[in-house]
């Protein structure tokens, strides 16, 4: 029984990967890179790594040297996480917009607003970790890393086209869009005046926060969509990945096992004859005549 229900999860998990929408196999992406991170991670300190840091190299380094040594961290910075709740909380908010806008501006637009959102955050980073660090003001630590910045660009999106509309958060139940945004927006602001020492991550999420906010004031007011330019190339993506779905799961080993049986059956008939057959191939053969006619009847 257990290969059975093994291929039985398997297969519901690739209908699942099938039937997902783009934006959720983002969050799917991400929870998978952060075990896999952890894991490895695990075994790289297990067996002595000399403190070597997966994270960290993947990370937001904006220093202005240590970011030429690791350009990469532009894009790969908002694939990871500092910590199980820091995941948490971005694909949790994550999975309710991808809910809630599936039907507003359109899966292609969701998907090409978040990467670049990302993109957008690291830039606005760099800038202001630049500007800072040459009026003597070293505010911004790192190395930086996680996906606030992307989520919250798809938050302020989503406020501007529907400030009213309700989210159901499982920590703080139901609430307007625009009073999550601005109870965020407040936040980010005190805890930097405060000096809190996320300075960093602070900048991300009101940058964010900018890029969305003004991403739905332009599609909604002017007609102008800021994605445009990226959403042929996802077109002829998904296009690809609709066009070569995943095979479908092969039948239980119990059900192969039954058709090779009856397939022996039949050959047994064609090289001897129906005389020729035992009390059980007999059984066999009519057990599999009989739902034959019942598919060919219901299918009428």
């Amino acid at each position: 029984m257990a290969p059975t229900t093994n291929s039985s999860s398997l297969s519901r998990w690739r209908q699942s990967y099938a039937e997902a929408s783009p934006l959720r196999l983002i969050l799917y992406l991400n929870v998978a890179l952060y075990l896999l991170i952890a894991l490895v991670q695990l075994g790289l300190d297990l067996w002595g790594s000399g403190g070597v840091s997966l994270k960290r190299m993947g990370a937001l380094l904006p220093s202005g040297a240590l970011f030429l040594l690791q350009p990469w961290g532009l894009l790969t910075y908002s694939w990871l996480h500092d910590g199980l709740l820091h995941l948490a909380g971005n694909m949790l908010l994550l999975y309710v917009l991808d809910k809630r806008l599936l039907h507003g501006i359109g899966q292609p637009r969701l998907v090409a607003l978040y990467l670049v959102g990302g993109l957008w955050c690291a830039v606005v980073l760099l800038s202001i970790y630049m500007l800072l660090s040459a009026l003597g003001l070293w505010l911004i630590s790192y190395p930086v890393f996680g996906a606030s910045g992307a989520v919250l660009t798809l938050l302020g999106a989503s406020t501007a086209l529907y400030p009213n509309r309700e989210l159901e958060l499982a920590w703080l139940g139901r609430l307007r869009q625009r009073d999550l945004l601005l109870g965020f927006i407040v936040l980010d602001v005190a805890l930097m005046l405060l000096f809190e020492g996320n300075w960093g991550g602070h900048v991300l999420h009101l940058a964010g926060v900018l890029l969305g906010l003004l991403y739905g004031y332009l599609l909604r007011s002017r007609g102008i969509d800021l994605v445009a330019p990226l959403l042929a190339f996802y077109s002829t993506i998904e296009r690809r990945r609709r066009r070569h779905p995943l095979p479908p799961p092969p039948p239980p080993r119990r059900e192969r096992e039954g058709q090779k049986e009856l397939n022996d059956i039949l050959d047994k008939v064609r090289s001897s004859s129906y005389s020729s057959l035992t009390p059980h191939e007999r059984e066999l053969l009519s057990r599999a005549s009989e739902e034959a006619s019942k598919e060919q009847t219901s299918s009428k």
